[in-house]
């Protein structure tokens, strides 16, 4: 964890701001929502990601270091989903930190109900967008159901909201802010400058 995620984490422990991330570089921002779930129990944190493989790569790497994470998408089995729904709705909190999921997902009526269970019994921390232009980008056309993330707000309303993405417009920032309901978000914006690299030019008359 480096630079401005570093400064973040506190703020994001304490859990009364919600987090708008910018980085110049994806420097491991998935961090800066992985790490507050360890910090309390129970307590879980819902990943909404783009693409299957993309989540399965990121669960995959959470595992490896330990850390315990599940997907809810079209690829588990309706026993994987009924175990994940059952622990969601359990009252002593799911076993697992983190719940990877898609829009599309966020739909199925099961898992709504038990993340609101999970929620009027205070184990659910927060939402975090991966990827978070995909709201702008995607959701008026291919993919809408991007666009019922606006959802989220009324069905969770003091629950944070963090979008995150290596890079987007401001014209796309403003979209997502309004999709997402984002309230008076902390916007977190890394330098492109990395004092550890440096790009040096040499004249040549060689042909490579």
């Amino acid at each position: 964890m480096v630079g401005e995620q570093m400064n973040e984490v506190p703020r994001m422990l304490a859990m009364l701001k919600e987090h708008f991330q910018l980085p110049g570089f994806r420097n491991n921002q998935s961090l800066t929502f992985q790490f507050p779930p360890h910090m309390r129990d129970p307590a879980f944190t819902v990943v909404i990601s783009p693409l299957l493989a993309l989540m399965k790569d990121q669960m995959e790497k959470c595992l490896d270091r330990g850390v315990e994470a599940v997907m809810f998408n079209s690829d588990c089995s309706d026993e994987q989903k009924c175990k994940i729904v059952s622990e969601l709705a359990a009252t002593e909190g799911p076993c697992f930190k983190l719940l990877y999921t898609t829009p599309e997902s966020l739909r199925q009526p099961r898992l709504r109900d038990a993340l609101k269970e999970a929620y009027l019994q205070g184990s659910l921390l927060s939402f975090a967008i991966d990827e978070a232009h995909c709201v702008s980008e995607w959701g008026h056309d291919f993919r809408p159901a991007y666009l019922e993330l606006a959802t989220l707000r009324a069905d969770f309303p003091s629950t944070p909201i963090a979008a995150l993405t290596a890079s987007c417009t401001a014209a796309v920032q403003r979209s997502i802010r309004e999709v997402l309901q984002l309230r008076t978000p902390q916007v977190i914006k890394a330098s492109f400058n990395r004092p550890n690299m440096r790009l040096s030019a040499i004249s040549s008359s060689a042909w490579f």
